[in-house]
């Protein structure tokens, strides 16, 4: 009798431990994926942060206006691709698709303002599906 009890706990002992093997990588898979989700979406605003960091110089107020030919945002959406890991290695690379828009907001006395909107998405990634938007308010005096 004592061969089949032991048969059992060990039956047992191995349902048991395949159980937490099962939970334990689910646990670093979801880990992992909430990891490089958190880097993607870093990066996407380090990338709408940089086209605000342009935007801050710019002081020509005709480039704000979407009716201007010299308008900031003609050329966009613009594609970016930022490439992480060692150099020389190409480890991993992402691309991001930048947009931006600027409206002319009311004003405060003698400054006209513009609020700029940069949005990032993260092409074909299923990690990031959601997108970064940034704004910023640019004034310029009369």
């Amino acid at each position: 009798m004592s061969g089949y009890s032991d048969v059992l706990y060990v039956t047992a002992a191995m349902l048991v431990f395949g159980i937490i093997t099962t939970t334990t990588i689910r646990s670093f898979n979801f880990v992992d994926q909430r990891s490089s989700q958190g880097e993607l979406e870093y990066l996407a605003i380090s990338e709408a942060q940089n086209v605000i960091d342009q935007l801050q110089w710019v002081n020509e107020e005709e480039k704000f206006d979407s009716q201007d030919a010299d308008y900031f945002f003609d050329s966009y959406p613009i594609t970016s691709s930022t490439t992480l890991g060692s150099v020389g290695s190409d480890d991993f690379s992402q691309q991001f698709e930048i947009d931006g828009s600027s409206i002319s907001i009311p004003s405060i006395g003698s400054v006209d303002r513009y609020l700029i909107t940069v949005k990032v998405y993260a092409s074909g990634s299923t990690a990031f599906p959601d997108t970064v938007t940034l704004q910023y308010i640019k004034n310029f005096l009369q």
